[in-house]
Formats: C-alpha cells, sequence, structure tokens
C-alpha cells in the first residue's frame, strides 16, 4: 500500500507480538503503526499491582474478567522501542 501512494500510511490493528511490529515496518513498509492492545494488557497487568482503586475505576471489565487474548504478548512501549532498535528501525525516543 505504501508504494502506491504518496502520503504516509498507518497500519492498524492486529500486532501481537514484537516480531509481527517489525514485519508490518520492514515487509509491510509501513510509515508508521497505530498499536493499541500490545500495551493496553500491559498498562493494566502492571496498575492493578500498584494501585489497588485502579481495578475499580474506568470501563474495564473485560479486561478484569481474566479473559485476556492468549496470543497478545504484553509489551511495554520502552521494550518496543528497544526492540525496533535491535531491528534497526529507528524510533523516536
Amino acid at each position: 500500500m505504501s508504494e502506491a501512494v504518496s502520503i504516509p500510511v498507518i497500519a492498524h490493528g492486529g500486532a501481537n507480538s514484537l516480531i509481527n511490529i517489525v514485519d508490518t515496518i520492514k515487509y509491510g513498509k509501513a510509515d508508521a503503526l497505530a498499536i493499541a492492545s500490545i500495551l493496553h494488557y500491559k498498562v493494566i497487568e502492571e496498575f492493578s499491582v500498584l494501585f489497588s482503586d485502579y481495578i475499580e475505576e474506568g470501563n474495564i471489565s473485560f479486561l478484569n474478567s481474566g479473559k485476556l487474548p492468549k496470543n497478545i504478548t504484553l509489551n511495554s512501549i520502552e521494550e518496543i522501542k528497544s526492540f525496533l532498535l535491535k531491528e534497526q528501525i529507528a524510533t523516536r525516543y
């Protein structure tokens, strides 16, 4: 897609691992990625340990149900950026 248009292409949806992110950039030639779940589940995991009242706030009933997708590798922003740099992919750091 990015080779067919003259504007930046943002890949959105479906990133479930660090390798998947790298492949989307290297082989899909995306100019940027919009990722959510791979980060959300990690944040929920960390915040629920740090802030006991966090699990009482917001609309996070699905996340609290324990039915987290099994195919998503939980990663933080720092872990993703570090992996991208190892793969020689520039990031804003």
